[in-house]
């Protein structure tokens, strides 16, 4: 996320706590800023759960040992 422009598209993007969710992150940058955005929705925010997954598995490929 470079822009306003790229911040606005992903809150669009991931407006919607109940929609399916595109198992694709364009980065963890990207499921990051879905998580801080979407903490506090409860446990049915599937944006947050989404990204929250997004984010363990890229940190456990990144430390096999975790």
């Amino acid at each position: 996320m470079n822009t306003v422009r790229d911040t606005e598209l992903l809150l669009v993007k991931h407006r919607d706590c109940a929609a399916e969710v595109d198992p694709q992150f364009g980065s963890i940058t990207e499921a990051r800023f879905v998580m801080r955005v979407h903490s506090g929705h409860g446990p049915r925010c599937r944006q947050y759960i989404a990204a929250a997954a997004y984010t363990a598995g890229q940190q456990a490929q990144d430390d096999p040992d975790a």
